[in-house]
């Protein structure tokens, strides 16, 4: 018996016996096929990933790339109904940004990257509110791929902050080494997340004092660098939430879409996941 390999399952009952039957009519995304289920003759269409947005998959990736670009909400607004006369609300920009980032990154949890394990630490002061908030990552130094995260409302860190993003990125990947700078925390923070008495997975510690070397540490700066120019233009967060969702965003970007200047290709591929494009990655979640 024939199977057509390209047919979805039933949505209702996961039933292969599907048919196609005509399309349905969108004023922005084209004709959709819609099928029928021979099972419980329930009707559907596919979800790609952009299932009743009313916009095309393409205007949707474009708002997202050129915002984490540098354009401001307002500028990506504008510059659609410039060069493509296409009105669209920058709130709608800011609601499609949240979508997605929200259902990337809960898609990139179960993701396994191939790690070098020598990991990179530090944090920044983020303006959310009129208030200092602190955000800090783990980074895999030779393939500058963003293994981990934390958002804190609190302006300055515990050891329990540090302990929750060491551990986070740990339980991704054990790493060989970690560098960080010379906080008074940290020492307290390694000594909970990657003590042992066992030679066999010992954890090298290394930290860099500024006041006694006069040396920093120059990826994380560059990083921190790259991130300030791109919230400049923002002008501070309104929430803390929001501002938890757009800065990961901008690390989704960073890790898969992006191109790095001296590895010339996107970190997520030094690591073995599959990068490319914000359609890519958005078309990835319903498979």
């Amino acid at each position: 018996e024939h199977k057509n390999l390209s047919a979805p399952k039933c949505v209702k009952c996961k039933s292969e016996k599907v048919r196609k039957k005509g399309f349905r009519k969108t004023s922005q995304r084209g004709l959709q096929q819609r099928w029928i289920c021979n099972n419980c003759n329930t009707s559907f269409t596919i979800d790609n990933g952009f299932w009743k947005m009313k916009n095309n998959e393409q205007k949707v990736c474009q708002a997202i790339d050129t915002y984490y670009e540098g354009l401001s909400l307002r500028k990506v607004r504008r510059n659609f109904y410039k060069y493509g006369n296409t009105r669209i609300s920058h709130q709608s920009v800011l609601n499609w940004i949240r979508k997605y980032v929200y259902l990337i990154r809960k898609k990139l949890e179960n993701a396994k990257p191939n790690l070098y394990g020598h990991y990179l630490t530090d944090e920044v002061i983020i303006n959310c509110k009129k208030e200092n908030h602190n955000f800090g990552l783990v980074m895999d130094k030779r393939s500058r791929y963003i293994v981990a995260t934390r958002y804190t409302e609190n302006a300055f860190i515990s050891p329990e902050h540090s302990i929750e993003l060491w551990s986070r990125a740990r339980d991704i990947q054990r790493p060989k080494k970690l560098t960080s700078d010379a906080h008074m925390t940290y020492q307290d923070a390694f000594n909970r997340v990657f003590y042992t008495r066992y030679k066999e997975g010992r954890v090298e510690y290394e930290q860099i004092n500024h006041a006694k070397t006069g040396k920093y540490n120059y990826i994380m700066e560059r990083v921190w660098n790259t991130l300030r120019e791109r919230i400049k233009v923002m002008r501070g967060f309104k929430a803390s939430w929001s501002a938890k969702l757009l800065i990961d965003g901008f690390f989704i970007w960073y890790n898969f879409v992006r191109p790095h200047m001296t590895l010339k290709c996107s970190p997520a591929k030094m690591v073995g996941l599959k990068d490319g494009s914000w359609l890519g990655l958005i078309c990835g979640l319903t498979t």
